[in-house]
């Protein structure tokens, strides 16, 4: 029995001790979240809370995070939207140490006077300058009753996104279903055919082209139109909503469809924005409560 409590003691303190050495977060802006390593589920981060190398960590657009390294010593400001380990995050502002200009963001979060610089706009809500053209009424009714057809570009864009989802099910196993990395995947190989291309987000053509692609692959999907008149797709992503948490912590990024099937909104412009843009978009829309961090 003592042998156990000394044990026991022993996984304490040696836990308490690596805590202390842990990479920490000093300041978070936004509805940043982590996917802890060994875990399924995401949380949203706070201040104070330790960042293990190979946890996931996911920062919308327009969020801030700054994370002070093992020695303690507060690093430059991280901006969103990306999704990283823990492990490259720091690495990345580690390495603007010095480059960095200015105290406001460069400087260490111990000394004095050194200040977060926030940006304008709701960390909430996501709010940021958007000046796409909405779709008019005739455009926004075309989108939802048009019958994709095949095409030697789709069929290429279905084989390089299957291909791609392929090498990313290892890393993205957390998720609730393969669905998901099809998706990005998808969206993914469309932004890269489209984002440099003329035109194309004006007339919406990268729109029809990502959901040619996505019913290509077979994936269910239903398009849809949001408040400032943006195309949307809905990815049913084959898992009903108990699952969603392995997606995020963050309600307003997905939909509760028939038969409690968890939803995956994407704002349908990928000329113009990345994945993660894409979905955040349509959190700014959606109008699902978010739950308090």
């Amino acid at each position: 029995m003592r042998s156990v409590i000394a044990l026991l003691a022993a996984f304490i303190v040696t836990s308490a001790l690596r805590a202390d050495t842990l990479p920490k977060v000093l300041f978070s802006f936004g509805r940043n979240e982590v996917l802890r390593e060994g875990s399924n589920r995401w949380t949203f981060i706070r201040a104070g809370d330790s960042l293990e190398s190979a946890d996931l960590v996911r920062m919308p657009p327009m969020a801030l995070l700054r994370i002070a390294d093992a020695n303690g010593r507060g690093l430059p400001l991280l901006t969103g939207a990306r999704e990283s380990s823990a492990k490259d995050l720091v690495s990345e502002a580690a390495a603007q140490v010095g480059r960095t200009q200015g105290r406001r963001i460069g400087a260490a979060a111990s000394e004095p006077g050194s200040v977060d610089a926030l940006p304008a706009g709701d960390p909430v809500r996501g709010d940021s300058d958007d000046d796409e053209r909405p779709m008019s009424r005739a455009e926004a009714g075309r989108w939802l009753r048009f019958t994709p057809s095949p095409s030697a570009l789709s069929q290429r864009l279905a084989l390089e996104a299957s291909e791609r989802a392929d090498d990313s099910l290892t890393s993205d196993s957390m998720y609730p279903s393969s669905v998901f990395a099809k998706t990005r995947a998808t969206f993914e190989a469309v932004r890269g055919a489209t984002e440099n291309s003329s035109g194309v987000g004006e007339s919406f053509d990268d729109a029809y082209l990502l959901v040619s692609v996505l019913q290509r692959l077979g994936l269910r999907i239903t398009r849809d139109i949001d408040a400032r008149q943006r195309p949307v797709v809905v990815i049913d992503l084959g898992v009903v909503s108990r699952s969603a948490s392995q997606l995020t912590a963050n309600q307003a990024l997905y939909r509760i469809g028939d038969e409690d099937r968890l939803l995956l909104p994407l704002c349908a412009t990928p000329a113009s924005r990345t994945f993660l843009e894409a979905w955040y978009a349509e959190e700014q829309v959606t109008g699902r409560p978010v739950p308090a961090p």
